[in-house]
């Protein structure tokens, strides 16, 4: 079998309302960091101003896009 992980996007909207949106988010990436390696991200988080709880994140290095949308 071989690895098409390369050939995934994922591509996720962000909206903050509570810490636990944060601990699910940051439990996805961990788990498609480890079963998609190679693949690339993309999120956007669209509100009045940017919330700083996104930055507390580890996004995968390298593969991830990070958008903000007022």
């Amino acid at each position: 079998m071989t690895d098409n992980s390369h050939n995934v996007t994922f591509c996720t909207h962000l909206r903050y309302d509570s810490e636990d949106r944060i601990k699910n988010l940051q439990a996805i990436i961990n788990y498609y960091s480890v079963n998609f390696p190679n693949a690339k991200f993309i999120f956007a988080e669209d509100d009045n101003e940017h919330n700083k709880a996104f930055d507390s994140i580890k996004w995968p290095n390298k593969r991830t896009n990070f958008y903000f949308i007022q």
